[in-house]
């Protein structure tokens, strides 16, 4: 099951979103998230949060909506989101709305992804970037030109890139900004990794 979680912070374009929302089978709104939704967007199918940012109208805008309070402050709503999701029987999870937002919100919503690459396939996905955990390998699907980031933030060992201007042979990945801001060469570009895990930022052209 697909599951889509659209975060607390800068949300893509209704088109966008739309298309998201049609492409998975469950669609989660996270607190205040739910607040802007256009009326274009099919009402979530859960809402859920500790509730301190989302208007109490919301209620009333989304009767079909399931209402689920976790007020656990130890936990952002966005990993509560994840546990949910996989509760449900989620093997498939795509965050929006994750970025550009709080900077601290935006860290963590990019550590779930470290973080949960070891039981789900999970991804972050908004207007014009990606963004994905790369464990073993992967492939990278856009256009000539594309922007194509690896970003490490502990040594990951025996990495590989193709069908990018700079390739990268075998090499151990340190935190820093090697692997950033490569252009792929054709419509497929492919990564993997010996151990550790790394984020691939595609950004399309």
């Amino acid at each position: 099951m697909k599951c889509l979680i659209l975060a607390n912070g800068v949300a893509p374009k209704t088109a966008v979103l739309l298309r998201l929302v049609r492409t998975h089978d469950l669609f989660i709104a996270t607190d205040g998230a739910a607040n802007n939704l256009s009326p274009k967007i099919p009402p979530p199918d859960v809402i859920l949060g500790d509730f301190d940012s989302m208007e109490e109208s919301i209620r009333d805008v989304y009767p079909t909506s399931s209402f689920v309070h976790l007020p656990d402050q130890d936990t952002s709503d966005i990993e509560k989101a994840i546990e949910h999701a996989l509760d449900t029987g989620a093997n498939y999870i795509t965050l929006t709305g994750a970025l550009g937002g709080r900077i601290d919100h935006t860290l963590v919503s990019i550590s779930m992804l470290v973080k949960y690459s070891k039981v789900t396939e999970i991804s972050i996905q908004e207007q014009s970037c990606s963004l994905f955990p790369v464990r073993k390998s992967a492939e990278i699907h856009g256009v000539p030109g594309d922007t194509l980031s690896l970003v490490t933030f502990d040594a990951v060992s025996d990495v590989r890139l193709d069908g990018v201007r700079w390739p990268i042979r075998g090499e151990t990945l340190l935190p820093s900004s090697h692997g950033v801001s490569n252009r792929m060469t054709g419509n497929v570009a492919r990564v993997s990794v010996g151990s550790g895990v790394l984020i691939a930022c595609h950004i399309t052209a």
